[in-house]
Protein backbone atom coordinates (compact mmCIF):
# COMPACT_ATOMS: atom_id res chain seq x y z
CA UNK A 1 0.00 0.00 0.00
CA UNK A 2 2.92 2.65 1.11
CA UNK A 3 4.56 1.47 -2.24
CA UNK A 4 1.34 2.28 -4.49
CA UNK A 5 0.79 5.63 -2.98
CA UNK A 6 4.66 6.75 -3.30
CA UNK A 7 4.40 5.92 -6.89
CA UNK A 8 1.38 7.52 -7.31
CA UNK A 9 3.02 11.31 -6.58
CA UNK A 10 5.32 10.82 -8.97
CA UNK A 11 3.46 9.58 -11.87
CA UNK A 12 0.52 10.20 -14.03
CA UNK A 13 -2.37 7.98 -13.25
CA UNK A 14 -4.36 9.43 -16.05
CA UNK A 15 -4.01 8.00 -19.55
CA UNK A 16 -1.93 10.09 -21.93
CA UNK A 17 -2.60 10.22 -25.72
CA UNK A 18 0.49 10.88 -27.75
CA UNK A 19 -0.04 12.78 -31.03
CA UNK A 20 1.33 11.32 -33.93
CA UNK A 21 4.01 13.58 -34.10
CA UNK A 22 5.06 12.70 -30.37
CA UNK A 23 4.73 8.97 -31.56
CA UNK A 24 7.29 9.35 -34.41
CA UNK A 25 9.43 11.59 -32.53
CA UNK A 26 9.69 8.81 -29.79
CA UNK A 27 10.31 5.98 -32.34
CA UNK A 28 12.92 7.58 -34.44
CA UNK A 29 14.62 8.07 -30.80
CA UNK A 30 14.34 4.55 -29.55
CA UNK A 31 14.81 3.14 -33.48
CA UNK A 32 18.00 5.14 -33.72
CA UNK A 33 19.65 3.96 -30.35
CA UNK A 34 18.30 0.32 -30.67
CA UNK A 35 19.84 -0.28 -34.20
CA UNK A 36 23.09 1.36 -32.55
CA UNK A 37 23.11 -1.43 -29.84
CA UNK A 38 21.90 -4.05 -31.54
CA UNK A 39 24.89 -3.60 -33.98
CA UNK A 40 27.93 -2.30 -32.07
CA UNK A 41 26.93 -3.49 -28.74
CA UNK A 42 28.43 -6.73 -28.41
CA UNK A 43 26.80 -8.32 -25.21
CA UNK A 44 24.26 -6.39 -24.64
CA UNK A 45 22.50 -6.11 -28.11
CA UNK A 46 19.47 -7.79 -26.38
CA UNK A 47 18.80 -3.97 -25.46
CA UNK A 48 18.71 -2.36 -28.52
CA UNK A 49 16.42 -5.54 -29.83
CA UNK A 50 13.91 -4.06 -26.80
CA UNK A 51 14.43 -0.68 -27.88
CA UNK A 52 12.79 -1.16 -31.38
CA UNK A 53 10.45 -3.66 -30.12
CA UNK A 54 9.35 -0.89 -27.96
CA UNK A 55 9.21 1.23 -30.36
CA UNK A 56 7.07 -1.00 -32.54
CA UNK A 57 4.44 -1.36 -29.51
CA UNK A 58 3.68 2.20 -29.27
CA UNK A 59 2.27 1.88 -33.18
CA UNK A 60 0.29 -1.25 -32.01
CA UNK A 61 -1.29 -0.06 -29.12
CA UNK A 62 -2.40 3.50 -30.30
CA UNK A 63 -3.98 1.48 -33.45
CA UNK A 64 -4.58 -2.05 -32.45
CA UNK A 65 -4.46 -2.92 -29.40
CA UNK A 66 -6.41 -0.44 -27.23
CA UNK A 67 -9.15 -0.56 -29.39
CA UNK A 68 -9.38 -3.81 -29.06
CA UNK A 69 -8.66 -3.21 -25.23
CA UNK A 70 -11.74 -0.80 -25.33
CA UNK A 71 -14.08 -3.41 -26.70
CA UNK A 72 -13.02 -6.10 -24.36
CA UNK A 73 -13.41 -3.72 -21.23
CA UNK A 74 -16.74 -1.79 -22.43
CA UNK A 75 -18.60 -4.55 -24.31
CA UNK A 76 -17.70 -7.90 -23.73
CA UNK A 77 -17.09 -7.29 -19.64
CA UNK A 78 -20.88 -5.30 -19.40
CA UNK A 79 -22.03 -7.99 -21.47
CA UNK A 80 -20.63 -11.10 -19.05
CA UNK A 81 -21.77 -8.73 -15.98
CA UNK A 82 -25.29 -8.55 -17.27
CA UNK A 83 -25.54 -12.46 -17.55
CA UNK A 84 -24.07 -13.37 -14.17
CA UNK A 85 -26.81 -10.86 -12.81
CA UNK A 86 -29.57 -12.45 -14.71
CA UNK A 87 -28.62 -15.74 -13.97
CA UNK A 88 -28.09 -15.04 -10.34
CA UNK A 89 -31.65 -13.40 -10.24
CA UNK A 90 -33.22 -16.39 -11.49
CA UNK A 91 -31.65 -19.16 -9.69
CA UNK A 92 -32.14 -17.13 -6.79
CA UNK A 93 -36.01 -17.34 -6.97
CA UNK A 94 -38.27 -19.51 -5.90
CA UNK A 95 -37.47 -22.95 -4.72
CA UNK A 96 -34.40 -22.56 -7.09
CA UNK A 97 -32.17 -22.16 -4.67
CA UNK A 98 -32.60 -25.36 -2.94
CA UNK A 99 -32.62 -27.62 -6.02
CA UNK A 100 -29.47 -25.80 -7.05
CA UNK A 101 -27.19 -26.18 -4.05
CA UNK A 102 -28.31 -30.14 -4.31
CA UNK A 103 -27.30 -30.39 -7.35
CA UNK A 104 -23.93 -28.65 -7.66
CA UNK A 105 -23.17 -30.90 -4.01
CA UNK A 106 -24.17 -34.02 -6.01
CA UNK A 107 -22.47 -32.90 -9.24
CA UNK A 108 -19.02 -32.60 -6.66
CA UNK A 109 -19.18 -36.17 -5.83
CA UNK A 110 -20.14 -37.27 -8.78
CA UNK A 111 -17.41 -35.98 -10.37
CA UNK A 112 -14.71 -36.90 -7.75
CA UNK A 113 -15.81 -40.87 -7.95
CA UNK A 114 -15.94 -40.29 -11.73
CA UNK A 115 -12.11 -38.95 -11.52
CA UNK A 116 -10.83 -41.20 -8.83
CA UNK A 117 -12.98 -44.36 -9.89
CA UNK A 118 -13.03 -44.30 -13.89
CA UNK A 119 -10.23 -41.90 -14.80
CA UNK A 120 -7.48 -43.02 -12.25
CA UNK A 121 -8.64 -46.36 -11.81
CA UNK A 122 -8.47 -47.15 -15.30
CA UNK A 123 -5.18 -46.23 -16.22
CA UNK A 124 -6.66 -43.20 -18.10
CA UNK A 125 -5.27 -40.44 -16.21
CA UNK A 126 -1.79 -41.05 -15.45
CA UNK A 127 -0.30 -40.11 -12.21
CA UNK A 128 3.49 -39.53 -11.36
CA UNK A 129 4.77 -39.28 -8.06
CA UNK A 130 7.96 -36.63 -8.85
CA UNK A 131 7.77 -35.30 -12.50
CA UNK A 132 9.59 -38.12 -14.75
CA UNK A 133 13.33 -36.18 -14.76
CA UNK A 134 15.04 -36.20 -17.93
CA UNK A 135 18.74 -38.05 -16.76
CA UNK A 136 21.73 -36.05 -16.01
CA UNK A 137 23.37 -39.22 -15.60
CA UNK A 138 22.62 -42.67 -17.18
CA UNK A 139 24.16 -45.74 -15.10
CA UNK A 140 24.15 -48.81 -16.34
CA UNK A 141 24.47 -51.91 -13.55
CA UNK A 142 26.75 -54.81 -14.79
CA UNK A 143 26.11 -57.79 -12.10
CA UNK A 144 27.83 -61.56 -11.95
CA UNK A 145 26.77 -64.22 -10.01
CA UNK A 146 28.72 -63.74 -6.39
CA UNK A 147 31.71 -65.10 -6.40
CA UNK A 148 33.07 -63.99 -9.62
CA UNK A 149 36.52 -63.25 -9.90
CA UNK A 150 37.06 -59.38 -10.00
CA UNK A 151 39.47 -59.82 -13.64
CA UNK A 152 36.38 -61.58 -15.13
CA UNK A 153 34.35 -58.77 -14.12
CA UNK A 154 36.62 -56.12 -15.42
CA UNK A 155 36.35 -58.19 -18.85
CA UNK A 156 33.05 -58.09 -19.69
CA UNK A 157 32.43 -54.64 -18.18
CA UNK A 158 35.63 -53.40 -20.56
CA UNK A 159 33.20 -55.26 -23.03
CA UNK A 160 29.85 -53.47 -22.45
CA UNK A 161 31.75 -50.01 -21.83
CA UNK A 162 32.71 -50.45 -25.83
CA UNK A 163 29.13 -50.70 -27.03
CA UNK A 164 28.26 -48.30 -24.54
CA UNK A 165 30.44 -45.79 -25.90
CA UNK A 166 29.75 -47.00 -29.58
CA UNK A 167 25.62 -46.25 -29.29
CA UNK A 168 27.16 -42.76 -28.08
CA UNK A 169 29.01 -42.16 -31.23
CA UNK A 170 25.92 -42.29 -33.01
CA UNK A 171 25.23 -39.75 -35.82
CA UNK A 172 22.20 -38.83 -34.30
CA UNK A 173 24.31 -37.42 -31.04
CA UNK A 174 27.65 -36.02 -32.25
CA UNK A 175 28.74 -32.87 -34.45
CA UNK A 176 31.72 -31.95 -35.45
CA UNK A 177 33.62 -28.79 -33.81
CA UNK A 178 35.23 -25.52 -35.34
CA UNK A 179 38.84 -27.33 -34.94
CA UNK A 180 37.77 -30.93 -36.67
CA UNK A 181 37.17 -32.78 -33.92
CA UNK A 182 34.41 -35.08 -32.92
CA UNK A 183 32.43 -33.63 -30.10
CA UNK A 184 29.15 -35.51 -28.48
CA UNK A 185 25.79 -32.88 -28.19
CA UNK A 186 24.78 -35.20 -24.99
CA UNK A 187 27.78 -37.07 -22.85
CA UNK A 188 30.66 -35.26 -21.09
CA UNK A 189 32.38 -37.99 -19.86
CA UNK A 190 32.03 -41.38 -18.97
CA UNK A 191 33.87 -43.19 -15.78
CA UNK A 192 34.25 -47.06 -15.12
CA UNK A 193 34.29 -48.78 -12.05
CA UNK A 194 34.82 -52.10 -11.01
CA UNK A 195 34.46 -54.21 -7.27
CA UNK A 196 34.36 -51.01 -4.99
CA UNK A 197 32.10 -48.22 -4.94
CA UNK A 198 30.25 -49.94 -8.20
CA UNK A 199 27.12 -51.51 -6.47
CA UNK A 200 23.87 -49.96 -6.30
CA UNK A 201 22.95 -47.19 -3.83
CA UNK A 202 19.16 -48.07 -3.94
CA UNK A 203 19.77 -52.30 -3.34
CA UNK A 204 23.24 -52.20 -1.55
CA UNK A 205 22.24 -49.10 1.21
CA UNK A 206 25.53 -47.03 -0.10
CA UNK A 207 27.80 -49.54 0.79
CA UNK A 208 31.51 -49.04 -0.37
CA UNK A 209 32.47 -52.33 0.57
CA UNK A 210 34.15 -54.81 -2.43
CA UNK A 211 32.45 -55.99 -4.86
CA UNK A 212 34.44 -58.52 -6.84
CA UNK A 213 30.83 -59.69 -8.88
CA UNK A 214 29.88 -56.15 -9.93
CA UNK A 215 30.64 -53.21 -12.48
CA UNK A 216 29.15 -49.85 -12.74
CA UNK A 217 29.66 -47.33 -16.09
CA UNK A 218 28.37 -43.56 -15.42
CA UNK A 219 27.56 -41.24 -18.14
CA UNK A 220 27.78 -37.20 -17.10
CA UNK A 221 25.20 -35.11 -19.55
CA UNK A 222 26.61 -32.01 -20.81
CA UNK A 223 24.11 -28.81 -19.70
CA UNK A 224 20.67 -28.59 -21.33
CA UNK A 225 21.55 -25.40 -23.38
CA UNK A 226 24.68 -27.80 -24.61
CA UNK A 227 22.30 -30.49 -25.91
CA UNK A 228 20.79 -29.07 -28.95
CA UNK A 229 17.47 -30.69 -28.15
CA UNK A 230 18.38 -33.70 -28.00
CA UNK A 231 17.08 -35.45 -25.07
CA UNK A 232 18.88 -37.54 -22.88
CA UNK A 233 16.26 -40.21 -21.84
CA UNK A 234 16.54 -41.09 -26.10
CA UNK A 235 20.40 -42.15 -25.25
CA UNK A 236 19.24 -44.14 -22.51
CA UNK A 237 16.85 -46.08 -23.99
CA UNK A 238 19.58 -47.01 -27.11
CA UNK A 239 21.82 -48.12 -24.48
CA UNK A 240 19.13 -50.38 -23.32
CA UNK A 241 18.33 -51.91 -26.46
CA UNK A 242 21.75 -52.45 -27.52
CA UNK A 243 22.39 -54.36 -24.36
CA UNK A 244 19.13 -56.40 -24.39
CA UNK A 245 20.20 -60.01 -24.29
CA UNK A 246 23.91 -60.01 -25.62
CA UNK A 247 25.32 -61.02 -22.02
CA UNK A 248 23.74 -64.59 -20.92
CA UNK A 249 24.16 -65.17 -17.22
CA UNK A 250 24.69 -61.62 -16.38
CA UNK A 251 22.46 -58.99 -14.67
CA UNK A 252 22.24 -55.76 -16.78
CA UNK A 253 20.15 -52.70 -15.93
CA UNK A 254 20.27 -49.01 -17.59
CA UNK A 255 19.18 -46.54 -15.45
CA UNK A 256 19.26 -42.62 -14.39
CA UNK A 257 19.86 -40.21 -11.50
CA UNK A 258 16.89 -40.37 -9.23
CA UNK A 259 15.69 -37.03 -8.32
CA UNK A 260 13.58 -35.98 -5.03
CA UNK A 261 13.40 -37.75 -1.70
CA UNK A 262 14.85 -41.21 -1.57
CA UNK A 263 11.75 -43.24 -2.39
CA UNK A 264 13.39 -46.55 -3.18
CA UNK A 265 11.97 -48.42 -6.93
CA UNK A 266 8.84 -47.29 -8.50
CA UNK A 267 8.03 -51.05 -8.19
CA UNK A 268 9.69 -52.37 -4.63
CA UNK A 269 7.86 -55.72 -3.41
CA UNK A 270 9.14 -56.97 0.12
CA UNK A 271 8.04 -59.85 0.76
CA UNK A 272 8.31 -60.49 4.81
CA UNK A 273 8.96 -64.32 6.92
CA UNK A 274 10.58 -65.96 9.14
CA UNK A 275 12.34 -68.91 6.76
CA UNK A 276 14.59 -66.84 4.40
CA UNK A 277 15.02 -70.10 2.24
CA UNK A 278 11.23 -69.45 1.77
CA UNK A 279 11.03 -65.77 1.11
CA UNK A 280 14.09 -66.10 -1.31
CA UNK A 281 12.08 -69.22 -3.20
CA UNK A 282 8.89 -67.36 -2.92
CA UNK A 283 10.32 -64.65 -4.51
CA UNK A 284 12.03 -66.58 -7.58
CA UNK A 285 8.85 -68.13 -8.30
CA UNK A 286 6.78 -64.32 -7.62
CA UNK A 287 9.49 -62.84 -10.16
CA UNK A 288 9.10 -65.93 -12.68
CA UNK A 289 5.29 -65.66 -12.29
CA UNK A 290 5.05 -61.99 -13.21
CA UNK A 291 7.47 -62.07 -16.45
CA UNK A 292 4.85 -64.78 -18.09
CA UNK A 293 2.49 -61.77 -17.61
CA UNK A 294 4.26 -59.23 -19.53
CA UNK A 295 2.86 -56.19 -17.34
CA UNK A 296 3.63 -53.12 -19.42
CA UNK A 297 5.95 -50.25 -17.68
CA UNK A 298 8.26 -52.87 -16.06
CA UNK A 299 11.39 -53.10 -17.20
CA UNK A 300 13.09 -55.86 -15.45
CA UNK A 301 12.17 -57.65 -12.08
CA UNK A 302 15.51 -58.55 -9.97
CA UNK A 303 15.75 -59.90 -6.54
CA UNK A 304 18.29 -57.97 -3.82
CA UNK A 305 19.29 -61.20 -2.31
CA UNK A 306 19.87 -64.83 -3.68
CA UNK A 307 21.70 -68.40 -2.59
CA UNK A 308 24.29 -68.53 -4.44
CA UNK A 309 27.40 -67.15 -2.50
CA UNK A 310 29.51 -69.52 -3.24
CA UNK A 311 30.88 -70.51 0.75
CA UNK A 312 33.34 -73.38 2.09
CA UNK A 313 32.04 -75.15 5.10
CA UNK A 314 34.76 -76.79 7.75
CA UNK A 315 32.92 -79.66 9.44
CA UNK A 316 35.14 -80.69 12.45
CA UNK A 317 35.12 -84.42 14.09
CA UNK A 318 34.52 -83.12 17.82
CA UNK A 319 34.65 -87.03 18.90
CA UNK A 320 38.46 -86.90 17.13
CA UNK A 321 39.30 -84.22 18.07
CA UNK A 322 38.40 -84.72 21.84
CA UNK A 323 40.94 -87.67 21.75
CA UNK A 324 43.51 -85.92 20.34
CA UNK A 325 42.95 -82.93 22.57
CA UNK A 326 42.29 -80.48 20.14
CA UNK A 327 39.33 -77.72 20.96
CA UNK A 328 36.82 -76.72 17.84
CA UNK A 329 37.60 -73.23 18.77
CA UNK A 330 41.34 -74.10 18.00
CA UNK A 331 40.31 -75.43 14.53
CA UNK A 332 38.32 -71.90 13.47
CA UNK A 333 40.81 -69.88 15.48
CA UNK A 334 43.98 -71.21 13.15
CA UNK A 335 41.87 -71.22 9.99
CA UNK A 336 41.13 -67.72 10.45
CA UNK A 337 44.81 -66.73 11.04
CA UNK A 338 45.96 -68.17 8.19
CA UNK A 339 43.28 -66.26 5.81
CA UNK A 340 42.89 -62.96 7.87
CA UNK A 341 45.84 -62.69 10.26
CA UNK A 342 46.48 -62.12 13.71
CA UNK A 343 47.75 -59.44 15.54
CA UNK A 344 51.50 -60.28 16.23
CA UNK A 345 52.36 -57.02 17.65
CA UNK A 346 52.96 -52.98 17.16
CA UNK A 347 55.49 -51.45 15.18
CA UNK A 348 56.49 -47.99 16.72
CA UNK A 349 58.07 -45.42 14.20
CA UNK A 350 58.56 -41.20 14.42
CA UNK A 351 55.94 -41.45 17.46
CA UNK A 352 53.25 -43.40 15.31
CA UNK A 353 52.33 -47.42 15.65
CA UNK A 354 51.55 -49.50 13.26
CA UNK A 355 49.86 -52.86 13.95
CA UNK A 356 52.17 -55.92 12.62
CA UNK A 357 49.82 -58.88 11.48
CA UNK A 358 50.86 -62.12 10.17
CA UNK A 359 49.36 -64.48 7.90
CA UNK A 360 49.95 -67.01 5.28
CA UNK A 361 51.53 -65.03 1.99
CA UNK A 362 49.27 -65.05 -1.31
CA UNK A 363 50.38 -68.07 -2.75
CA UNK A 364 48.66 -70.28 0.29
CA UNK A 365 46.48 -67.82 1.82
CA UNK A 366 43.90 -69.32 -1.09
CA UNK A 367 45.20 -72.92 -1.19
CA UNK A 368 42.88 -75.17 0.27
CA UNK A 369 45.86 -77.87 0.37
CA UNK A 370 48.14 -75.82 2.49
CA UNK A 371 45.40 -74.38 4.61
CA UNK A 372 44.20 -77.73 5.84
CA UNK A 373 47.90 -79.38 5.83
CA UNK A 374 49.18 -77.25 8.32
CA UNK A 375 49.63 -78.11 12.35
CA UNK A 376 47.73 -77.26 14.89
CA UNK A 377 50.63 -77.13 17.39
CA UNK A 378 49.52 -76.61 21.21
CA UNK A 379 50.89 -78.25 24.36
CA UNK A 380 48.90 -81.31 26.13
CA UNK A 381 47.43 -80.78 29.45
CA UNK A 382 47.71 -84.61 30.21
CA UNK A 383 51.09 -84.95 29.35
CA UNK A 384 52.35 -81.50 29.13
CA UNK A 385 53.90 -82.36 26.05
CA UNK A 386 53.70 -80.27 22.18
CA UNK A 387 51.96 -81.49 20.08
CA UNK A 388 51.46 -81.07 16.40
CA UNK A 389 47.75 -82.08 15.32
CA UNK A 390 47.19 -81.06 10.86
CA UNK A 391 43.97 -79.67 10.91
CA UNK A 392 42.75 -82.33 7.81
CA UNK A 393 43.07 -84.82 10.69
CA UNK A 394 40.18 -83.78 13.07
CA UNK A 395 38.71 -81.54 9.66
CA UNK A 396 37.10 -81.85 6.56
CA UNK A 397 35.32 -79.33 4.42
CA UNK A 398 32.74 -79.01 1.66
CA UNK A 399 32.12 -76.57 -1.06
CA UNK A 400 28.33 -74.75 -0.19
CA UNK A 401 26.11 -71.81 -0.90
CA UNK A 402 24.87 -69.18 1.10
CA UNK A 403 22.73 -66.30 1.09
CA UNK A 404 23.97 -62.77 -0.32
CA UNK A 405 22.78 -60.85 2.59
CA UNK A 406 20.13 -61.16 5.60
CA UNK A 407 18.38 -57.90 5.82
CA UNK A 408 15.57 -56.72 8.15
CA UNK A 409 13.14 -54.10 8.57
CA UNK A 410 11.10 -53.77 11.99
CA UNK A 411 13.21 -56.87 13.26
CA UNK A 412 10.89 -59.01 10.45
CA UNK A 413 13.61 -60.83 7.60
CA UNK A 414 12.92 -59.37 4.09
CA UNK A 415 13.42 -60.27 0.42
CA UNK A 416 12.80 -57.62 -2.01
CA UNK A 417 11.77 -57.75 -5.80
CA UNK A 418 12.07 -54.95 -7.64
CA UNK A 419 12.68 -52.79 -11.17
CA UNK A 420 12.50 -49.52 -12.69
CA UNK A 421 9.91 -48.28 -14.90
CA UNK A 422 10.58 -49.15 -18.79
CA UNK A 423 11.87 -46.16 -20.60
CA UNK A 424 8.70 -43.94 -21.87
CA UNK A 425 6.37 -45.26 -18.62
CA UNK A 426 6.17 -42.64 -16.08
CA UNK A 427 2.90 -44.00 -13.80
CA UNK A 428 4.25 -46.11 -11.08
CA UNK A 429 1.02 -46.26 -9.48
CA UNK A 430 -0.77 -48.29 -12.66
CA UNK A 431 2.15 -50.83 -13.18
CA UNK A 432 1.83 -51.77 -9.28
CA UNK A 433 -2.23 -51.72 -9.81
CA UNK A 434 -1.76 -54.67 -12.61
CA UNK A 435 0.60 -56.65 -10.40
CA UNK A 436 -1.76 -56.91 -7.72
CA UNK A 437 -4.12 -57.68 -10.12
CA UNK A 438 -2.41 -60.66 -11.56
CA UNK A 439 -0.92 -61.60 -7.87
CA UNK A 440 -4.73 -62.23 -7.14
CA UNK A 441 -3.51 -65.69 -8.94
CA UNK A 442 -0.50 -66.41 -7.15
CA UNK A 443 -0.55 -68.80 -4.27
CA UNK A 444 1.59 -67.29 -1.34
CA UNK A 445 3.12 -69.72 1.62
CA UNK A 446 0.28 -68.70 4.42
CA UNK A 447 4.09 -68.27 6.83
CA UNK A 448 4.93 -64.90 3.73
CA UNK A 449 3.44 -61.77 3.83
CA UNK A 450 3.86 -59.09 0.79
CA UNK A 451 4.07 -55.38 1.32
CA UNK A 452 3.64 -52.97 -2.09
CA UNK A 453 6.19 -50.51 -1.08
CA UNK A 454 9.12 -47.99 -3.08
CA UNK A 455 7.26 -44.76 -4.48
CA UNK A 456 4.12 -46.01 -3.56
CA UNK A 457 4.36 -46.56 -0.41
CA UNK A 458 6.42 -43.13 0.04
CA UNK A 459 3.07 -41.55 -2.24
CA UNK A 460 0.46 -42.63 0.01
CA UNK A 461 2.30 -41.44 3.00
CA UNK A 462 2.88 -37.82 1.88
CA UNK A 463 -1.04 -38.17 0.04
CA UNK A 464 -2.29 -38.47 3.88
CA UNK A 465 -0.46 -35.62 5.15
CA UNK A 466 -1.63 -33.48 2.74
CA UNK A 467 -4.95 -34.15 3.37
CA UNK A 468 -4.28 -33.77 7.25
CA UNK A 469 -2.64 -30.58 6.21
CA UNK A 470 -5.64 -29.86 4.08
CA UNK A 471 -8.19 -30.55 6.66
CA UNK A 472 -6.58 -28.40 9.19
CA UNK A 473 -5.90 -25.53 7.53
CA UNK A 474 -9.26 -25.39 6.47
CA UNK A 475 -10.66 -25.59 9.94
CA UNK A 476 -8.23 -22.66 11.16
CA UNK A 477 -9.74 -20.94 8.01
CA UNK A 478 -13.35 -21.27 9.38
CA UNK A 479 -12.14 -20.13 12.89
CA UNK A 480 -10.83 -17.00 11.93
CA UNK A 481 -13.77 -16.12 9.59
CA UNK A 482 -16.01 -17.02 12.72
CA UNK A 483 -14.44 -14.46 14.97
CA UNK A 484 -14.68 -11.81 12.10
CA UNK A 485 -17.88 -12.13 11.41
CA UNK A 486 -19.19 -13.17 15.32
CA UNK A 487 -21.38 -15.28 13.13
CA UNK A 488 -21.30 -19.41 11.81
CA UNK A 489 -23.78 -19.17 9.38
CA UNK A 490 -21.92 -16.50 7.51
CA UNK A 491 -18.67 -17.93 7.75
CA UNK A 492 -20.23 -21.46 6.42
CA UNK A 493 -21.87 -20.50 3.39
CA UNK A 494 -18.75 -19.04 2.87
CA UNK A 495 -16.44 -21.82 2.92
CA UNK A 496 -19.38 -24.60 1.27
CA UNK A 497 -19.06 -21.62 -1.92
CA UNK A 498 -15.35 -22.02 -1.83
CA UNK A 499 -15.73 -25.95 -2.51
CA UNK A 500 -18.31 -25.96 -4.49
Amino acid sequence: FFNSVLVAQFMDINEKILSKKQLIKLSLILVGFGSFILIFGGKVRALGTLMIFTALMFWLYKYFIKGLTNSFQFKFLTRLENFYENSLRYFLSGKKPVVTVIGMVVMFFVVIMLYFGWSVGSGRTKVEFFPDNTPNQIIVYVEYPQGTDISKTNEITKSIEKRVYKVIEDADFVYIDEEGKKQNFLVENGIAQVGEGAGNPQTDSGSAAEMPHKGKITLSMKEFKFRDGRNSEDLRKKIQESLKDIYPGVSISVEKDAVGPPAGYPINIEIKGNDYDELITTAEKMKDFLNTKNIPGVDELKVDVNKDKPAMRVIVDREKAGELGVAAGQVGNQLRRSIFGEKAGVYKKDGEDYDIYVRFNEENRYNKSAIFDQNITFRDMATGQIKEIPVSTIASQKNASSFSAIKHKNSARVVVLYSALAPGFTDAGAAVAQIQSEMASFETPKTVKIDYTGQLEEQTKQQSFLMNALVIGLFLIFLILIFQFNSVSSPSIIMVAVFL
